[in-house]
């Protein structure tokens, strides 16, 4: 058709139910629905550094990852985004984590240079690449490699991209039947409810810890509808 659609949270007419927070959230959202192989997030570096590389030399490049929880714990992703952007390099991991959670392979490199776009494509789709082979300047990225099984198209949906209208406060053996057993929830398992929602509309399903009156964090079980 010869269009190229162009999607940006910052020019809604109406935010409503649709806000997600950044377009690096927006981009891994609809990455997910399209069914897309590859969501390239383009920032002012080449790849994800373990530090900031223009205060500490000693950084070093991150260029490939599977682990995106290990990932956290190994860099320092607290830089705030640009001038005219609410997303820094911490929004990019969770754009990342949602991304690779739907089957699509996830790269951050440098949004100047367009060229890369096309070179780490090809790069990466070589069949004859060695796992440990070193990335070229021409390709250097950082790339998140897809979920080999990722998670159906519904439940991604209901985790990451619908809006949550209340919440759910359910007891511990609700917690098992859920986590565990991979079983529904019952209103026998319901302690309190939180907001005010419908049939279809989202909602998180919590567990809160008992305890002798001390303030706790509540454990997030999942969303449901």
């Amino acid at each position: 058709m010869s269009v190229v659609p162009i999607v940006n949270e910052n020019d809604t007419v109406s935010l409503g139910e649709i806000r997600f927070g950044d377009n690096d959230t927006l981009s891994a959202i609809t990455a997910g629905m399209v069914h897309a192989d590859y969501l390239f997030l383009l920032t002012d570096v080449d790849c994800l550094y373990t530090d900031n590389p223009r205060t500490n030399p000693m950084a070093k490049q991150v260029t490939h990852v599977t682990d995106i929880k290990a990932l956290r714990d190994a860099v320092d992703v607290s830089s705030a985004g640009s001038a005219v952007g609410t997303g820094g390099m911490a929004t990019k991991l969770i754009a990342a984590e949602l991304a690779t959670a739907a089957g699509v392979t996830t790269v951050i490199t440098r949004g100047s240079t367009p060229q890369k776009v096309i070179d780490i494509i090809e790069h990466f789709s070589n069949p004859d690449l060695p796992a440990d082979a070193a990335v070229p300047a021409s390709a250097l990225c950082t790339r998140f490699v897809a979920k080999s099984r990722p998670m159906i198209d519904r439940k991604w949906w209901i985790l990451h991209g619908m809006y949550c209208s209340g919440t759910v406060y359910v007891d511990a053996g609700a917690v098992v039947a859920l986590a565990r057993f991979k079983k529904s929830l019952f209103a026998a398992g319901v302690k309190r409810v939180e907001g005010v929602f419908s049939s279809n509309q989202a909602v998180r399903v919590v567990y809160e810890p008992e305890t002798n009156g001390e303030p706790v964090d509540v454990i997030e079980i999942g969303h449901g509808l």
